[in-house]
């Protein structure tokens, strides 16, 4: 068989076994992982407003992070054939004057929130995925995203622990300045 039609063959079956539910699937996911975006870019912007420049360098990483993974999910879904399909965002939730919790606890709980959403929603792909047979789509999930957001997970849940036990004010301030050693 001549070269180019042996790899032209090789990309039929990687394609042909690209589940339709898995790809159906997949079309949703990088609408979840950008999700959180604006509402990370916003808590970035609220924490510069405040002087909490360690908290918005926080939340300026945390969303590139969730961009990177949203554009692995589509360049997979391009590579297997399928077509990326986004789907409008929602607008950020402005308001974080919270008045028992502060702002930055607030947000960091929002944060974790979405976090566990996207955590969820990989799952789910996994999932999928699985119950299809589609090895290469449960590698790929396993071997470069839900590693990584179960560790977003753990890191702003512990920022929301640490937070709490801090309070309002200078504790928040303090908070901040910790961070700065952490990165």
């Amino acid at each position: 068989m001549p070269r180019c039609l042996d790899a032209l063959m090789s990309l039929f079956v990687f394609v042909h076994h690209h589940h339709h539910a898995s790809r159906r699937s997949n079309n949703r996911s990088p609408n979840a992982l950008v999700l959180p975006r604006p509402q990370q870019t916003h808590s970035a912007q609220r924490a510069t407003n405040a002087g909490l420049a360690n908290v918005a360098a926080f939340f300026k990483k945390e969303s590139g992070e969730e961009r990177h993974h949203a554009e692995m999910l589509m360049e997979y879904q391009v590579k297997r054939g399928g077509v990326v399909k986004l789907e409008t965002i929602m607008p950020p939730h402005t308001e974080f004057d919270h008045p028992e919790k502060g702002d930055a606890l607030y947000a960091f709980e929002l944060a974790l929130s979405l976090e566990k959403l996207n955590f969820q929603k990989l799952r789910h792909l996994h999932e999928v995925a699985e119950k299809h047979g589609d090895s290469q789509m449960c590698d790929f999930i396993e071997g470069g995203l839900l590693a990584d957001q179960m560790e977003s997970v753990y890191e702003v849940a512990e920022k929301v622990a640490q937070l709490r036990r801090v309070g309002k004010g200078l504790g928040v301030y303090v908070f901040d300045q910790e961070l700065a050693v952490g990165q």
